[in-house]
């Protein structure tokens, strides 16, 4: 992660402060565990009402299960 941070051109002191504390360790646990508890297990994964997109899909797959959720065919 410290490599991306240097990458993006992120200020690297605070950075690896904030990353060495582990302040946000936790929060970052919970939502993992929150995720996979939805089935998530890859980026991205798109939810549309309970039907679950995973992967990089394209715009008209997308317009085809919106239209679905509301109802069309």
């Amino acid at each position: 992660m410290k490599k991306f941070a240097t990458e993006l051109n992120l200020n690297i002191k605070d950075f690896n402060k904030c990353l060495d504390s582990g302040k946000y360790k936790k929060v970052i646990e919970d939502e993992l565990a929150l995720a996979k508890s939805f089935g998530v297990s890859a980026t991205p994964t798109t939810f549309i009402n309970d039907f679950i997109i995973k992967g990089v899909q394209g715009l008209s797959y997308f317009k085809t299960r919106i239209e679905i959720a509301l109802g069309g065919n």
